[in-house]
């Protein structure tokens, strides 16, 4: 798991969704997007949206800060996939979580997929496709007009 921080919360994202976690790029503002999509830039080729997941989850834009990184995921839905970028204020570190699942009233919901505890910490598990949902990404790439 990819351990993150996002306006004070704590959550992991699945290492199997993540490419790669990278320096936030220069990006190209996108109108008519979801106020959480910052822009968009050129990976490998392809148009690779960038969502702010502060201002996704929280309504207020992410802290730019040293550990602040994009977080490369793979959004697929069937046979199409496509990039997406997740600006994280913090990425803390990837490796193996022995927490524990936490059920009942812990449910899923509001882009996670459940909670997690480890060491008397409560995680919430962060589901990738939800937030390309919210943020208008189906999955597929974008078409060139």
């Amino acid at each position: 798991m990819l351990r993150i921080e996002i306006g004070g919360g704590r959550f992991l994202v699945p290492c199997r969704e993540v490419e790669r976690v990278i320096t936030p790029p220069p990006l190209s503002p996108m109108p008519c997007t979801p106020a959480a999509v910052l822009g968009a830039f050129i990976h490998r080729g392809a148009l690779t949206r960038v969502v702010d997941l502060c201002r996704l989850l929280y309504g207020t834009r992410s802290e730019q800060r040293i550990s602040t990184r994009v977080i490369l995921a793979r959004v697929a839905d069937g046979s199409e996939a496509c990039t997406l970028g997740l600006l994280a204020e913090r990425v803390v570190e990837a490796r193996a979580c022995e927490g524990t699942p936490i059920s009942g009233n812990g449910e899923a919901g509001c882009f996670r997929l459940g909670w997690v505890a480890e060491d008397s910490t409560l995680y919430q598990l962060l589901d990738v496709r939800a937030v390309a949902r919210a943020a208008g990404i189906d999955g597929t790439p974008p078409a060139f007009v």
